[in-house]
């Protein structure tokens, strides 16, 4: 891409999201303003993403607040970018690229490259990653990666609910019992 069209890009942008402000300040709706603005955010990645001719070679995922839909202004917009089972010279170059261009359009991003095998281990490794990606939506790419990841996903949730559910059935009535004793009496 051009430094031509990267200024349009960040012109059109810069133009949008003054637009999104001049709203919210009228009808001051702080829900209405994050969607709408986590909307733009999808609009231009999924734009550079397609350009990029990525569309079945990887899956863009938003997570996080943004993933929620919650992208409050100068926020980080946070990205995963589901690859098949190995990283091609190809592919990278245009993840690479892919980043470099968020980068000069001024967006703040935070990203990870993982395929589903990394993902999966990662999940059972680091809650935030967990709680990161329950709260994940689909932005482009190969729609099945992301049907995996989503499996996985739920396995992980129904593994870690199977260990948990025990612990609460057993220690739910002394719990009670203490309560009571402590603060009813």
């Amino acid at each position: 891409m051009i430094q031509k069209e990267i200024l349009s890009h960040k012109k059109e942008l810069a133009l949008n999201e003054l637009n999104l402000i001049k709203v919210f300040f009228k009808k001051r709706d702080g829900i209405s303003y994050l969607q709408n603005h986590s909307q733009l955010i999808d609009k231009t990645l999924s734009r550079l993403w397609h350009d990029l001719e990525l569309r079945n070679s990887a899956t863009l995922l938003a997570c996080g607040g943004y993933g929620r839909q919650e992208l409050f202004p100068y926020s980080d917009i946070d990205l995963l970018i589901l690859i098949p089972k190995s990283l091609n010279k190809s592919l990278s170059q245009k993840i690479e690229q892919f980043i470099s261009l968020v980068w000069d359009l001024g967006l703040r991003v935070g990203h990870s490259v993982r395929n589903i095998n990394q993902t999966k281990i990662e999940i059972k490794r680091d809650i935030t990653v967990q709680t990161n990606l329950l709260e994940s939506r689909y932005l482009n790419g190969d729609k099945v990666l992301y049907k995996n990841l989503k499996k996985i996903i739920n396995e992980t949730l129904e593994s870690i609910n199977a260990n948990i559910k025990p612990f609460f059935l057993d220690i739910s009535p002394v719990a009670i019992g203490r309560f009571s004793v402590r603060f009813i009496s």
